[in-house]
């Protein structure tokens, strides 16, 4: 009984290890030549439920209602409004189409959204839309905007 408690120990230790790692990251999300883009992170660090506005910045705490993304970039949709509860979709309007490789998806054990900016050559714009919860409950959308830069 003792060595499972152990290695369950160990096991947790390991996980949480694992995850401090995969969290840490020191880019910007800003393409240099011959590398790889880096993250992209969209903080929502507002909302107004009356008008369904969220507030979205970037990683250096500009707006990102226009989110300037590059060629094969991960973008990343970080709640950090205590009045947002969740999102429950992103995707494209209706009137535009898809930009994302892989399709914004909830990240696991997180109330965050993921996705990854297809890998084309021309560039590309996106009007999608977030739906989002308040903690009251009530269901919102709000529609910001997708630019893509080509490789340089």
């Amino acid at each position: 009984m003792k060595r499972a408690l152990y290695f369950g120990k160990i096991f947790s230790f390991c996980i949480l290890i694992c995850y401090i790692i995969s969290s840490c990251s020191s880019s910007q999300g800003v393409y240099t030549e011959g590398k790889k883009p880096g993250k992209g992170v969209i903080r929502i660090t507002g909302s107004d439920p009356a008008t369904n506005v969220l507030t979205l910045r970037d990683s250096l705490g500009n707006s990102a209602d226009t989110f300037r993304a590059t060629y094969g970039q991960r973008i990343k949709w970080k709640i950090e409004d205590p009045k947002v509860k969740s999102i429950s979709m992103i995707s494209e309007k209706e009137t535009s189409h898809n930009v994302f490789g892989r399709r914004p998806h909830k990240a696991f054990l997180s109330k965050n959204w993921k996705g990854r900016i297809k890998k084309t050559e021309k560039e590309d714009e996106e009007f999608y839309y977030i739906e989002w919860n308040e903690k009251k409950g009530a269901s919102h959308k709000f529609d910001p905007f997708i630019q893509v830069r080509p490789r340089s």
